[in-house]
Parts: C-alpha cells; structure tokens; sequence
C-alpha cells in the first residue's frame, strides 16, 4: 500500500528541513520488508544480534525541500479538517433521524 515508503519519505524531509544529518531504522533482522525499504531509500545498513540498524545521510535544506514538506502539512490539515466535517454531518444527520420503534 506504501505507507511505510511514504512515512519513511516524510521523515527524511522532515529531518532535512529541521536540521537533521542522517535518518535512523532500527528492526528485526528477519524484517524483509524494512529491510528492502530501507535499501530502496539508500540507506546502508549492520545486522548484529538478530537486529538490523540502517542508515543514511540527509542533505542539506533548499527551498525545494522546504516548499514541499510545507505543503504536505497544508495538505494534511486540510484532509484532517473535511474528515472531522463528515464526521460531524453524520452525527447531526444521526441525530435528526427518527427512532423508529421495532415490532
């Protein structure tokens, strides 16, 4: 469904906005999933222990990286705000229906 890919994609925005160096996984080692996540997105990684840690570095902020990750929040809200105004139309829709008795 890709929604590891996108939260991972996200992270890496957001720490490359936000003054970060490098992003950081941390699972199981046995994780074939994070682990082919982590090597689509470049990061180099140790197995030790039956846990796998991977790694890569992030660049540095450009107006580019700060225009999008602004308008994925912009994004965000805007979704959050039209789910909570459904889900309040329901329950005023809910509310105004009539109880219908059984039998």
């Amino acid at each position: 469904r890709g929604v590891g890919n996108a939260l991972l994609e996200r992270a890496k925005l957001h720490a490359r906005n936000w003054g970060g160096h490098e992003i950081f996984t941390h699972c199981a080692a046995d994780n074939r999933a994070m682990a082919e996540l982590a090597k689509r997105h470049g990061m180099r990684g140790v197995v030790d222990r039956g846990e796998a840690d991977a790694y890569a570095e992030v660049p540095a902020p450009d107006a580019s990286s700060l225009t999008i990750e602004m308008m994925a929040e912009r994004a965000a809200a805007l979704d959050h705000a039209l789910k909570e105004q459904l889900v309040a139309a329901r329950r005023l829709a809910f509310a105004w229906m009539p109880v219908r008795e059984i039998g």
